[in-house]
């Protein structure tokens, strides 16, 4: 093999290498752009579910609420029909908060697992520049 040929397969090493770096590399943005997505996710779930425990709570804690009624006003009118589904609907909010939280709880799997990922692939980054810098 002469020097030429020599030098021809390192260059052609060198760049099937660095292609490979550049290939994980677009892979780890992407997983941290969904990681990022992800956190948002979580913390609007968070946000609206803290947001609905306040007004819950704030709800609860003014008894005279549920129990004035306008005569002669739509709202009124309205109020009897509406306190009667308060309570049902109030459970079912309750409800859709702890699925939110369970949620939240899978979408942190799923960062956690996204990162494993991506230190899995740093990893193998940092393997192929040793090998780009042994050439």
């Amino acid at each position: 093999m002469s020097l030429r040929d020599s030098m021809a397969e390192k260059i052609a090493r060198r760049k099937a290498i660095r292609e490979k770096i550049r290939v994980l590399s677009k892979k780890v943005s992407v997983a941290r752009d969904i990681i990022a997505g992800l956190n948002d996710c979580k913390r609007d779930i968070q946000r609206n579910t803290e947001s609905w425990n306040n007004t819950y709570d704030g709800f609860k804690a003014v008894p005279i609420q549920a129990e004035v009624i306008v005569p002669d006003v739509f709202e009124g009118v309205v109020a009897e029909a509406l306190s009667a589904e308060i309570p049902a609907t109030a459970a079912l909010m309750n409800q859709t908060c702890g699925e939110m939280a369970a949620l939240c709880g899978i979408i942190s799997i799923q960062i956690q697992k996204l990162q494993e990922y991506i230190e899995k692939l740093q990893a193998q980054i940092q393997l192929l520049y040793i090998e780009l810098a042994a050439i």
